[in-house]
């Protein structure tokens, strides 16, 4: 039954119309695959001699879906096809010769002799050369050193369309198939340590002509072509454990991590965090894991984190963790062990819906791992959901969904090389930031139940965005929440529109105690780009000076599309806050005379209202204030807001102040006297709570208390602040002549804070760095070393990040690029200049334009004086002349936001000025 209703959804989605564009780039979706045999033999001995080619073969199992099929349409890109053989029972083979290919579209077609008809099972069979590059996508080679050794892996990453450039294939998410993989090593390579590893478990091992060939059971459910994952490797095991235990008929399931030698010891966590989350998912969704094992592997130089079915791949330095990553590990693990239900189990039925996989794996990781409960994490008492609104919603999801450079959840993307650039905040954060929205709205256990019975229906299968929402059809009786119509109807507004909403609160004039809500789209400008007169179906919770229910996070009105709304109450009172715990994906702008009442609370009584709506009242503050396209908020007013956080001891509403600082501090430097202004402002405000916290950890200390005191260290010394500085000198300077340790969540914060100002100590810790092999220790020295103040000792680090001699991996090379960045803003045309000069070189060491787009990108936000802007225009320009950075709509992205800076600098700046002259000159 599965397999006939998988077939049956594949014909649907395959009849809806398509626009021109998808049907270039798209396979026809007359003929589907339903089985792959695929053997790849190795040579990775002969790499000493610059031969990077491999062989293999494909046999895969097809069939048509529609009558009359005269063509058979696959993937392909930049192998080498020897020979093409179809098999149809009951007819001889045929050579179907080299077909016809599209590089462009990456698709090879094949003319036959005679018509396929439905469900006539045929079987394409291929041989082809393949080569692996050292770009970091494909069936790809990379290096490392050990010992003093160069050595050399093999592995795969083909999300989002790169399983086509190592084998031909349908390499669409929704053409899921099972695989039967084979893979060979020559006996030398097998004699040094080398093995193979896979999705599935080994099956047996076969020895022949000199070769030993890994061959791994059928997958036991259908995959996507993304999802096949090969690991060719010396690497070590940490000793298995086994997960899935309370499912009799699966017996628990083996789970190791793997990495090199040396590193291996520190998997301790990883393996530990990994056995109990499989533990938690399996009983949330219950849903037995669809695999036979699970496999994670530290990757020398792996973008982040791949979660392939059975075998998940991960950044070396995340997943061989420091104390002080602790939780970014374990979120990054959970994540991607999310998608093993939310992308493998169930997978977006093509690109166009990434934000399913992603923004549901995104949600998992902050708010299933809350439900983790290890030693190995004393307990977790992270308060991930809580950080989720301050590190998500707010600095990521709210800063970027702005229209003019944003996009919908759900939009239109069929170029396989444009794929990628969407795999980006909008689909991680937006996407999350609006499923968290949903199950406040439904109520935790209905939303639960729904999204148990999306899993249900569609396990193994291709799903929609209407799928998901029909599964909240299902349980919107059961929810605690009244719906004015069905779910599906009221949320579909947030996947398909771009941007967010701001909710007006205003107290109607007459008698009665009645708040008026109406709603508009939230800018950055007047002049932007993009969709100005957008509505929303939003849910409407909220508390009130005499009615505090800040944890009711059901909805108690609805602010309708195209409708206007109101609160009324049963008495006057001295304010109201809407959105409890910001659980709604909108800002709130008040009356002048609520928001005033809101600051004489905070001023008063600040802990009266939830610490989540204290971080929400200065995070809308912040940004009604900083749009140029609104006069809702002052300057003025938010800027006495933040002289309540003198008394604040939470962390998040310092997070959410010190995220909105950053801007100011970017643009305030353009402007010498402003910035020393600001800098005496954040440091009257700061010193209470740096004094209170200090740099020693307490035994009372909350994990929250090491989060504030990491964040306040930073900026206490960022901003100069004499005492943070000789604490954090003397701690660096003890620690590394081995007389004392540091605090192991402090030591990024602490090497950064001591280097900002002493050239000494960058000098010391930079000969650390050249000597280090250890990824853990090279990610704490390059964190530290880029927060020097010294122009001439950044513009060393960069020129050490794109030396070809240097001892680093691509990832440490970008991470100097994106840590002076986000510490150093205040310098950011020294990186600037820097890439003009040497872009050709940077584009030669790292391969693709897509390094400069997020390399500009994250410079482009803290440009925007005339100067700046003219000459980020001249090096666009100059760039895309020379073919390095060519994609239209991330230059667009790029001059937009340095427009936007510039106009704030134009009309803001003068008002943020006229305040902190006010009181500080």
């Amino acid at each position: 039954m599965a397999a006939v209703f998988f077939l049956l959804s594949l014909l649907v989605l395959s009849a809806n119309g398509i626009s021109d564009e998808a049907d270039l780039y798209l396979l026809p979706g007359d003929i589907i695959p339903i089985h792959y045999d695929l053997r790849l033999n190795t040579y990775i001995e002969r790499f000493s001699e610059e031969s990077y080619e491999y062989d293999g073969n494909v046999r895969i199992v097809m069939v048509p879906v529609e009558e009359n099929v005269t063509t058979i349409v696959i993937n392909i890109n930049g192998l080498n096809v020897t020979s093409t053989v179809l098999t149809v029972k009951g007819s001889a083979p045929i050579d179907l010769g080299k077909g016809n290919m599209n590089t462009a579209a990456q698709k090879l077609t094949f003319q036959l002799s005679r018509p396929l008809i439905v469900n006539e099972t045929a079987m394409l069979n291929l041989t082809f050369i393949g080569r692996h590059g050292s770009q970091k996508v494909g069936f790809y080679r990379t290096a490392f050193s050990e010992n003093g050794k160069t050595k050399n892996i093999l592995n795969t990453q083909f999300q989002p369309a790169y399983a086509r450039s190592a084998f031909p294939c349908f390499d669409e998410p929704k053409y899921k198939a099972t695989y039967k993989i084979a893979v060979s090593i020559s006996n030398k390579m097998a004699s040094l340590g080398y093995k193979v590893l896979s999705n599935t478990a080994e099956e047996r091992i076969e020895e022949m002509n000199g070769r030993r060939v890994y061959h791994f059971k059928k997958t036991p459910l259908p995959i996507s072509s993304y999802l096949i994952a090969i690991l060719v490797s010396d690497y070590k095991s940490s000793p298995p454990e086994y997960f899935s235990s309370s499912y009799p008929e699966t017996g628990g399931k083996e789970f190791r991590t793997w990495g090199r030698e040396t590193y291996i010891g520190q998997a301790k966590l990883a393996q530990a965090s990994g056995v109990a989350l499989m533990d938690i998912y399996t009983k949330d969704y219950a849903i037995p894991y669809g695999f036979d094992k699970v496999d994670q592997a530290a990757v020398a130089d792996f973008p982040a984190g791949m979660e392939n079915w059975g075998l998940i791949f991960y950044w070396e330095a995340i997943l061989m963790t420091a104390e002080d990553s602790k939780q970014s590990t374990v979120t990054l693990i959970a994540h991607e062990l999310a998608h093993q239900w939310f992308g493998n189990l169930v997978t977006c039925h093509n690109w166009s819906d990434i934000w399913l996989n992603e923004g549901f794996a995104t949600y998992i990781e902050y708010f299933g791992t809350d439900k983790l409960k290890i030693p190995e994490v004393n307990g977790n008492s992270w308060e991930l959901p809580y950080q989720f609104v301050v590190t998500v919603q707010q600095k990521c999801a709210f800063q970027l969904d702005i229209p003019g450079i944003t996009h919908p959840l759900t939009f239109d993307v069929f170029d396989p090389e444009e794929i990628l650039y969407y795999f980006d905040l909008i689909a991680y954060h937006k996407g999350a930031s609006v499923i968290r929205m949903w199950s406040h709205t439904l109520g935790l256990n209905a939303f639960n139940e729904a999204v148990r019975l999306y899993l249900r229906t569609n396990k193994g299968s291709v799903s929609t965005p209407e799928a998901l929402l029909s599964s909240f059809d299902a349980f919107a009786n059961e929810s605690a929440s009244k719906f004015p119509e069905l779910p599906s109807k009221i949320f579909r507004c947030w996947h398909i529109q771009e941007g967010y909403p701001i909710v007006h609160v205003k107290r109607a004039p007459g008698p009665h105690p009645v708040y008026a809500l109406t709603q508009e789209v939230y800018r950055f400008r007047n002049n932007s780009n993009g969709p100005h007169n957008s509505t929303w179906n939003i849910p409407i919770t909220y508390s009130t000076s005499e009615d505090i229910r800040f944890n009711d996070t059901r909805p108690t009105h609805w602010l309708r599309q195209n409708e206007d709304s109101s609160i009324t109450l049963d008495k006057f009172v001295d304010w109201i806050v809407v959105n409890n715990q910001q659980s709604g994906y909108y800002r709130v702008n008040y009356s002048p005379s609520n928001w005033k009442a809101l600051l004489s609370t905070l001023l008063e009584n600040a802990t009266v209202i939830h610490e989540i709506n204290r971080a929400q009242i200065i995070d809308d503050a912040a940004n009604l204030a900083r749009s140029t396209a609104f006069d809702y908020v002052s300057y003025e007013f938010f800027m006495d807001l933040t002289n309540y956080l003198k008394f604040e001891e939470s962390y998040y509403p310092w997070k959410a102040a010190l995220n909105n600082f950053e801007y100011l501090s970017a643009m305030l430097s353009k402007d010498d006297e402003a910035y020393d202004l600001f800098r005496m402002h954040v440091l009257e405000i700061i010193r209470n709570t740096y004094d209170r916290l200090s740099t020693a950890s307490r035994p009372e200390d909350t994990f929250q208390d090491k989060l504030l005191r990491s964040e306040i260290i930073s900026w206490a010394c960022r901003m100069g602040y004499g005492q943070c500085l000789c604490n954090s000198r003397a701690l660096l300077e003890n620690h590394l002549s081995n007389e004392t340790t540091m605090p192991e969540y402090l030591i990024t914060t602490l090497y950064c804070s001591a280097v900002r100002h002493n050239d000494y100590l960058w000098n010391k810790v930079m000969e650390f760095l050249l000597k280090s092999e250890n990824v853990s220790e090279k990610s704490i020295f390059i964190n530290g070393l880029t927060c020097t103040k010294n122009r001439g000792s950044l513009t060393v680090l960069l020129k050490h990040s794109i030396d070809s001699e240097a001892s680093m991996e691509m990832g440490e090379r970008l991470m100097i690029f994106t840590l002076i960045l986000d510490r150093n803003p205040e310098n950011i045309n020294i990186v600037l200049d820097f890439v003009a000069v040497n872009y050709k070189k940077m584009h030669e060491l790292y391969g693709g334009a897509n390094v400069f787009d997020d390399i500009l990108t994250k410079v482009s936000k803290n440009l925007g004086s005339d100067e700046e802007v003219s000459k980020m225009r001249s090096l666009i320009k100059e760039m895309g002349d020379s073919n390095v950075m060519s994609r239209d709509e991330s230059i667009w992205k790029i001059l937009e936001t340095i427009e936007t800076n510039n106009e704030w600098i134009n009309v803001r700046m003068k008002d943020v000025l006229r305040w902190l002259a006010s009181r500080y000159r």
